[in-house]
């Protein structure tokens, strides 16, 4: 159903239906302003998306779930019956509300969270809502990973038993830090997400902040906790392998990556209804994907993968820019040694050694830097034109540095502007 980037085909037709402005607004803004996407027209009820769907006659819709006068699952049954073709799309604000399974059943092709970072959350002793980075997990994850609690305990395998028969929660360390300022007492308190009440019991170890690399965790839940946990139409799950010790990742994970890819292949047959309105090569494309592997020994990210080119062309334009600034020192190096072939000849024949005649040179760009510099902080402290820094400027040239009169090019004596149009400073 997508169009490529670029692609001479006709764009992708779609209707927005949300009752707050500013969601149906920003939406309107972020995909007009996309290659191969045209919003044909955005509704604030279920009313108006059924006018603007038959009207356009689009080829996807973008429906929330809660609005006034029809509800979000109203209209998906009604889509669905006068205008089969068009694909569907939930938009919600949670991603484990139980209008999300309505929504699928009544034929709603997928679902999109309106904020898929972060959660809104509310704590028992606070009437206002905030939000936190939540993650559910399985329960065997933090044994798994041998983690030791900083305040009471942490999830068990006993706590991912089922759905909601274990409502607690854990707080990360940065977030008990920064929001309960590390208070003991935090323990048995309730927070709610949701239409769930989950009791706090433990707090995680101070250096564990989650298995998303740039993503501090704020709330671990059981996996069982989400409802779509259990459903099998669902395979959004970040699964973690721990190989035992002395086994060999290549040939003891092939086995397990076929497997998984013939699992994944016949989720896809079994779903009828997964490839509806899609075309051939779309559903062969699906079916034929293989299960991928990776290394997460230091946590996972998708930062990497998403910036790749453009931290290749940043690091490409610093290497380009460090390498004009070599070529300019290395010009500047060679006309200094041009302007004292005569002095190191006159060395080399009164008996200087080739290690001498490197030390000298090395050593007097040292003191000639640091005097320079020093020289030059004098002048912008004084003012152009001072006497004193015009007598610094003359001691500067008639000085010796690094065991060698200066060049006559080097005087200063005309104050410390021609001084700097000279090169010294």
């Amino acid at each position: 159903m997508t169009v490529p980037a670029g692609s001479a085909g006709p764009p992708l037709r779609i209707v927005i239906a949300d009752d707050q402005a500013s969601v149906r607004e920003g939406l309107v803004l972020l995909l007009g302003g996309l290659p191969g996407i045209e919003v044909v027209g955005a509704a604030a009820d279920g009313e108006q998306a059924l006018e603007l769907v038959a009207e356009h006659e689009p080829d996807a819709i973008l429906l929330d779930l809660h609005m006034p006068v029809l509800d979000g699952i109203g209209a998906i049954r009604r889509l669905t019956a006068e205008h089969p073709g068009v694909a569907i799309v939930v938009l919600t604000t949670y991603a484990d509300d139980s209008s999300v399974l309505d929504a699928l059943h009544a034929g709603a092709r997928s679902y999109l969270t309106k904020d898929a970072d972060r959660t809104d959350i509310t704590w028992s002793t606070d009437d206002d809502m905030e939000k936190a980075h939540v993650a559910y997990v399985s329960g065997n994850m933090f044994p798994l990973f041998g983690l030791e609690p900083a305040l009471g305990r942490l999830l068990s395998p006993a706590d991912d038993r089922g759905p909601g028969l274990n409502p607690y929660a854990v707080l990360s360390w940065d977030y008990w830090n920064h929001r309960f300022g590390r208070d003991p007492h935090v323990l048995g308190s309730s927070l709610h997400i949701g239409d769930k009440t989950v009791e706090i019991i433990g707090v995680g170890p101070r250096d564990f902040t989650g298995t998303e690399k740039g993503t501090i965790t704020d709330i671990f839940l059981p996996l069982s906790m989400n409802r779509l946990a259990t459903q099998d139409r669902f395979d959004w799950h970040r699964i973690f392998l721990m190989l035992k010790p002395g086994v060999n990742a290549t040939t003891a994970l092939e086995p397990l990556r076929q497997h998984l890819s013939a699992v994944n292949r016949a989720f896809g047959l079994e779903c009828s209804t997964c490839f509806r309105g899609a075309t051939q090569t779309s559903i062969e494309r699906y079916l034929n994907q293989k299960i991928a592997l990776y290394p997460a020994g230091a946590g996972i990210s998708e930062l990497q993968k998403d910036y790749r080119r453009s931290l290749g062309i940043l690091g490409l334009l610093v290497a380009l820019v460090l390498l004009i600034a070599c070529v300019n020192v290395a010009n500047m190096m060679t006309a200094q040694a041009a302007a004292r072939t005569q002095e190191m000849a006159l060395r080399i024949s009164i008996g200087a050694g080739r290690r001498r005649l490197v030390q000298l040179i090395l050593g007097s760009y040292m003191v000639w830097d640091a005097r320079r510099l020093r020289l030059c902080s004098r002048y912008f402290e004084q003012g152009d034109g001072d006497p004193r820094a015009a007598e610094g400027s003359r001691l500067s040239s008639a000085c010796p540095i690094g065991g060698h009169a200066p060049h006559p090019r080097d005087d200063c004596n005309d104050g410390p502007t021609a001084c700097v149009k000279k090169g010294m400073c």
